[in-house]
């Protein structure tokens, strides 16, 4: 049986299938997904910030957890990092 709950995200209205546990634990996958591709980049959040047109604090959020990048937000991130989406949310590296 499939529970709709609450979103984590406080930037999203409606409900979604995923339990708040569930939605924290993507956040950090994708914040952890930065990390080891911003690290083999060899930027800064900083850098980061500005090769994809968003603030610092945004990064910062997405990078520890504390809010899901919209899809804009993770393609940019993905594009200023030479990576996929799909790397970003899942994972996948060289």
């Amino acid at each position: 049986m499939v529970i709709f709950a609450e979103c984590g995200n406080s930037r999203h209205d409606g409900e979604c299938m995923m339990t708040k546990e569930e939605t924290r634990r993507a956040c950090m996958r994708i914040g952890d997904n930065i990390d080891r591709y911003l690290k083999r980049a060899g930027m800064t959040q900083r850098m980061l910030a500005a090769y994809a047109d968003m603030t610092e604090v945004s990064i910062s959020r997405y990078m520890s957890g504390d809010r899901a990048p919209r899809a804009l937000a993770l393609y940019k991130i993905s594009k200023a990092l030479n990576c996929t989406m799909e790397d970003l949310m899942y994972g996948v590296f060289d």
